[in-house]
């Protein structure tokens, strides 16, 4: 068994203990680790019983033929149909929320080319912001997978408490649209990672 991690190596965001431990408990399982590359299929070279040949980026292009291949690719926004309504997006299209109250940032000056059928960003400023620089849309939120937030908060916990915070605000908004909003605090990190039938660890906060 060949694990081939990727840029972000063995658990990213993870304790560097907690790295070490489950780097000492593959390779006792006799798992071989190729950490910080990418792999890649090489056309052309499926031998006689049908098993592909993939290699790896770095400099020894480790040379893997695997019988079965599971592959993990990441996430990526569907957030196209957002170009030209006036939301503030991160360099991989991540939709950029104020951190307190999830309204949608307003993208700056010169960032809004394109047409967009979505409901526009005002230039309205948010009372809930910090700063007068972080204006913000506020009638519009994001919540989940499409927030710009880090890697470790997109689970589906995550997007549950956004989302009925998120209701929350909606309700204020119709009942005391003057009124003080609420404001977001991320729930407590809880991961869980096993290893094997007898083994693993739980990470809480951070």
């Amino acid at each position: 068994l060949t694990l081939v991690t990727g840029s972000g190596g063995l658990l990213p965001g993870c304790s560097k203990l907690q790295r070490t431990y489950v780097r000492m408990q593959l390779r006792r399982a006799g798992v071989e680790l190729v950490e910080g590359e990418r792999c890649f299929k090489r056309e052309g070279l499926t031998s006689v019983d049908g098993i592909s040949t993939y290699v790896t980026s770095g400099p020894a292009e480790t040379v893997i033929r695997p019988r079965i291949v599971l592959t993990c690719t990441g996430l990526a926004p569907n957030s196209d149909y957002l170009q030209g309504s006036g939301v503030a997006m991160d360099p991989r299209g991540f939709v950029i929320a104020h951190e307190g109250t999830l309204q949608v940032t307003r993208a700056a000056a010169g960032q809004q080319e394109g047409v967009s059928h979505a409901p526009a960003c005002t230039d309205q400023v948010s009372s809930a912001t910090a700063s007068p620089a972080a204006a913000t849309c506020p009638t519009v939120f994001v919540a989940g997978d499409l927030r710009s937030k880090t890697p470790l908060q997109r689970m589906a916990s995550y997007a549950k408490s956004e989302g009925r915070f998120i209701a929350r605000q909606i309700m204020q908004l119709e009942n005391a649209p003057h009124g003080q909003p609420r404001l977001y605090r991320a729930m407590p990190r809880i991961l869980s990672v096993s290893i094997g039938p007898n083994d693993g660890f739980l990470s809480v906060g951070g």
